[in-house]
C-alpha cells in the first residue's frame, strides 16, 4: 500500500523549501510591515527589557506563526502542509491517521527548537542585537542550533528516514495515495 512507504528524503526537502517560500513570503510582509508603521522604534534591544520584548515580539509575531501553520495544516484533514501536499506526503500518527493536534504541536516544536535557540542567541547578545558581535556563548548556541538542523536534514537519509523530532512524536512522513493534492 503505498500510503505507508516512507516518504523520500529529497521529497520531504523539496516540500519544506515548497513551504520555506511561503515562510519567506510571510517574513516579508512582516518585516514590510514593521518599517512601514515603525515597529522597531518602540523596542529598545540594548536593555534587557527591549531584549525581552523584541524576542517574544519575534517568537509571537514569526515563531509561533510558523510552528502553528505546519502544525494545524499536519494535524487537519490532509495531514500536510502546502508544501508536503506538493510533494504527495502526509503526516501521519502512530495510529495511521493524521496526528492529533497536540503531537502535531510536540513535533513542530521539536522540529523549529534550534530555530528558535538561534534566535535567543541573536536577541540576547551582549550591546545591540544584529549589531555587536556575538559573545561566544550566544555563537556556541548558534553552533549548536546549526548542527541541530545538520542532524535533523542527515537524519532523512537513515533507516526510515524518520527524524528526531517524527521518532519523539511518535510521528512519520508517508508518500500519499493523491500525489500532488493541492
Amino acid at each position: 500500500m503505498t500510503a505507508l512507504m516512507p516518504a523520500p528524503a529529497s521529497k520531504r526537502i523539496a516540500a519544506f523549501a515548497a513551504d520555506y517560500v511561503v515562510l519567506a513570503a510571510y517574513i516579508a510582509v512582516l518585516t514590510a510591515s514593521s518599517f512601514l508603521f515603525g515597529i522597531g522604534q518602540f523596542l529598545s534591544a540594548g536593555t534587557l527589557t527591549g531584549k525581552m520584548t523584541s524576542h517574544a515580539m519575534a517568537f509571537l509575531s514569526l515563531t509561533l506563526p510558523v510552528v502553528l501553520y505546519f502544525t494545524i495544516t499536519e494535524s487537519g484533514g490532509r495531514a500536510a502542509s502546502l508544501g508536503k501536499r506538493l510533494m504527495g506526503l502526509r503526516v501521519l500518527g502512530p495510529d495511521g491517521k493524521p496526528p492529533a493536534f497536540p503531537r502535531a504541536l510536540l513535533r513542530n516544536a521539536i522540529k523549529f527548537a534550534p530555530w528558535e535557540l538561534a534566535h535567543a542567541a541573536i536577541w540576547h547578545t551582549p550591546g545591540q542585537p544584529f549589531i555587536d558581535p556575538m559573545a561566544p556563548a550566544n555563537l556556541a548556541v548558534c553552533i549548536i542550533s546549526i548542527l541541530l538542523v545538520t542532524a535533523w536534514v542527515a537524519s532523512l537519509a537513515m533507516s526510515d528516514g524518520r527524524t528526531p523530532y517524527d521518532r519523539l512524536s511518535q510521528t512519520r512522513v508517508v508518500k500519499s495515495d493523491m500525489e500532488h493534492a493541492v
